[in-house]
This record gives C-alpha cells, structure tokens and sequence, in this order.
C-alpha cells in the first residue's frame, strides 16, 4: 500500500482523497474519498478506516459543525450531506438555493456554514438553522474559482483560488486579494 498526502493506491482501486477534517470526534482525522466512502483515521493511528459509504458520486470535502455533525460536499450531485454526531449513516442536508459544485466548507464561529462552490465560482453561506444555500460572495473572486476555506479568529474567511488566496473580511461580502503566488511557487494552494 503506498500513501500520499493526496491520493492512495489500493491493489486495483485507485481513488483521491478529496477533503479531510480533524476538528471533532476526539481529533480523527476523516477523509472524502472518490470511491464514494468517508474513511476515518483514529488519534494516534496510521490506518485508514471506512467510516460511512456515501452513496454520492463525488464526496469532496467535509467539515464539522460545533456540534459534532459532519457535513459533506458532493461536487458532481451540487449538495450537501449530512452525518449526525455518533452516526454513520448519511442524510441530505441541503440540496436547494445557489449549490452548483461544494467543494469545501467551513463553519463561521455562529454555526453558519460556509461553502466554495467550484461550479459557480462563489461562495455559498447556509445560515444556522437553515438548509437552503444562498450566495453570500458573488464576485467571482479576485482571481479565480475556489478550492479551500478557513476562518481566522478574527472571522475573517480565507479562500484559496487559482493564483493566491482571498481574504473576505469579518462583516464583509466581497474578497480582496490575500497572497497572490510568485513565479516558481506552488501554483494553485488546494487547501488551507
């Protein structure tokens, strides 16, 4: 078995881990896979468990709520999924309003979920409480279609797209320029 930060290859399956989240379940490490399973790496482990069969084509990134709920962004069906906190079993969350290809996530210190839509170019906000995405950055970015999100203790929303990273301040709806990348450099940052 050969493992890699971005994809692992299996004796004849081959897959990418598309999105990973430590911030709850005792600090697991839970990955998206493209083989449609949410696979889990327990504290102080090396091994990469099945922890929920999506059923969806393309999970790609996760996330968790406050509350211990893991949510996933499936690219190609344009929705958001749900797994309850000491569940395995996936619920759709959110299907309707301004999805069009999640990428990424990120919850905002008031629970309201925040999502790089890849397939529109913006950034999508689902409030607390609510299910429905509404377009909460629609500016196309400054310079390009989002990859990752991360907030700041600040609140400030950091948003990795072609070329740099975006930064929409706390209280703002429009993204500047953050960090655009050199000559020589990485290319396009994919996670934050």
């Amino acid at each position: 078995m050969k493992k890699t930060i971005l994809s692992l290859v299996l004796p004849v399956v081959i897959f990418v881990l598309t999105g990973f989240s430590n911030q709850a379940q005792a600090q697991n490490l839970f990955l998206a896979g493209t083989d449609k399973t949410i696979y889990e790496i327990a504290a102080g482990q090396t091994n990469m468990t099945p922890f929920s069969h999506s059923g969806n084509y393309y999970a790609y990134g996760v996330a968790f709520s406050a509350s211990g709920d893991l949510f996933i962004a499936d690219y190609a069906y344009g929705v958001i999924n749900e797994i309850a906190a000491g569940q395995t079993n996936m619920t759709l969350f959110s299907s309707g309003g301004a999805l069009s290809g999640p990428t990424a996530m990120a919850f905002s210190a008031s629970g309201d979920l925040f999502i790089a839509d890849y397939g529109t170019g913006v950034i999508d906000k689902i409030a607390a409480g609510q299910t429905n995405a509404t377009i909460f950055s629609g500016d196309h970015l400054s310079l390009g279609y989002p990859n990752a999100l991360a907030f700041n203790t600040s609140g400030d929303l950091f948003i990795t797209v072609a070329g740099g990273i975006d930064k929409i301040a706390a209280g703002q709806t429009n993204a500047t320029l953050f960090s655009s990348l050199r000559a020589g450099s990485a290319g396009r940052p994919s996670s934050l």
